[in-house]
């Protein structure tokens, strides 16, 4: 990453195979797997996330002084037109399309109930906006916690890129295993140390030092190991607390491995002639995720494999490839078209 202009399509390129990787697990978690499909679940659920974490982080720390500038409360401003305004949208979306769908018949009612999308009241709907403690809310857990690291960062301004606040975020990581916590505090605590580690490669200029000769002989090295420690451990069956903190450091390694992994096939991707399509599957990135569950991707991937009886690896691949394709086709024909929409559904 040497110039704004190269630093792009490898972000866009990141994006896009961060988000496939996501719809990915989320098709794999709806099929009946096997011993192979849990252990790749297992595994990209340390890292897939943890990619647009780090990304957040680095353009934050790139564009910090502007932001400061223009004034703290204007930047969370935007950030919650941005992020929060698509949370609502598509959430109360899903609430109003299950309180439609059980009132159309008992038979409904009851299959909608079992499958986890039971009837709920305005009352509960906004207290799972608010804490993030009901399904409907679930899978947008990323726009929420991300909001609130913007939020903290803001604050912090330059105090959050440095080493010392990695080795912060780590200890409020590990804090979560012995204090018990509302989700989405947990969630931020977790995940605040991929974000710091943007800022913190942007601020130090060390990415590619970070990545090159020996480093990525390394970066293969560390996620292979800890992708098989932490399957031997989940197999295991260990508990108690030091248990628990060997495995958050692990799924740290994967998660900071996984990373590293992705940025440099990403750099090599932006080499061929596959750039132009991955780069626009990142361009589409956000849309996507908004969009793919439970619509799309776990709908799918359950009808198919569930219902229907397809193998479900063929399930996994065929769901994936929905998700991305149909909101993609919907963002760019109608959603990006009005602006009215756009604003809406997208925070744009």
């Amino acid at each position: 990453m040497k110039t704004a202009k190269e630093k792009l399509p490898v972000l866009q390129i990141m994006r896009g195979l961060a988000i496939i990787l996501v719809l990915f697990r989320h098709a794999i978690a709806q099929v009946n797997t096997d011993v192979l499909l849990e252990a790749i679940e297992e595994v990209i659920t340390c890292f897939h996330m943890p990619i647009f974490f780090v990304i957040a982080g680095f353009l934050f720390q790139r564009g910090l002084s502007r932001y400061v500038q223009l004034g703290k409360l204007s930047f969370i401003a935007e950030k919650a037109k941005h992020l929060l305004m698509p949370y609502a949208f598509w959430t109360i979306l899903l609430w109003a399309g299950v309180q439609m769908a059980c009132m159309s018949s008992s038979a409904v009612l009851v299959k909608m109930t079992e499958i986890g999308f039971a009837p709920m009241s305005i009352k509960n709907l906004v207290y799972g906006l608010l804490t993030y403690q009901v399904y409907y809310t679930e899978h947008l857990w990323f726009l929420y916690v991300l909001f609130l690291l913007f939020v903290i960062n803001i604050i912090a301004e330059h105090k959050g890129s440095s080493a010392l606040a990695l080795w912060i975020w780590m200890l409020i990581g590990i804090l979560t295993l012995f204090v018990s916590l509302p989700h989405i505090i947990e969630r931020v605590m977790l995940w605040g140390i991929y974000f710091a580690f943007g800022r913190f490669i942007q601020q130090n200029k060390n990415i590619e030092k970070m990545t090159g000769g020996g480093y990525r002989v390394c970066i293969c090295l560390i996620f292979m190991i800890g992708a098989v420690l932490r399957l031997m451990g989940l197999e295991s069956g260990m508990t108690g607390r030091l248990f628990s903190v060997f495995m958050l450091f692990d799924k740290y390694t994967i998660g900071f491995a996984g990373v590293g992994l992705i940025y440099l096939l990403s750099v090599w991707l932006n080499k061929t002639k596959a750039r132009e399509w991955v780069k626009c599957v990142g361009d589409y990135s956000f849309d996507i995720y908004l969009m793919h569950n439970p619509y799309f991707v776990a709908l799918g991937a359950m009808v198919l494999n569930k219902i229907l009886g397809i193998s479900a690896y063929i399930a996994v691949i065929t769901a994936t490839v929905i998700g991305v394709v149909v909101p993609m086709i919907i963002s760019k024909l109608v959603i990006r078209r009005v602006k009215l929409l756009s604003a809406v559904m997208l925070g744009r």
